[in-house]
């Protein structure tokens, strides 16, 4: 799953959203609504894109985020 904030650079927003759907990769993309210094402050890291490899932290996030969505 990757996850991109509000303050990434379009450009940086266009190479993501081709890159996860690469050679016909289903990779998840969100477009969080936080910047890169909430994330920072959240993980200690400065990043505009952040990914998750660990498929069930992944999916269960994707099924909180989707719950978010609708409400």
């Amino acid at each position: 799953m990757c996850f991109l904030t509000t303050d990434a650079s379009e450009r940086l927003k266009e190479e993501f959203r081709e890159t996860v759907r690469y050679k016909g990769r289903q990779v998840p993309l969100k477009e969080l609504d936080c910047t890169m210094r909430e994330i920072q402050m959240a993980t200690g890291q400065k990043c505009a894109v952040f990914t998750l490899t660990d498929a069930g932290f992944a999916s269960k996030l994707q099924e909180l985020l989707s719950k978010e969505d609708k409400n």
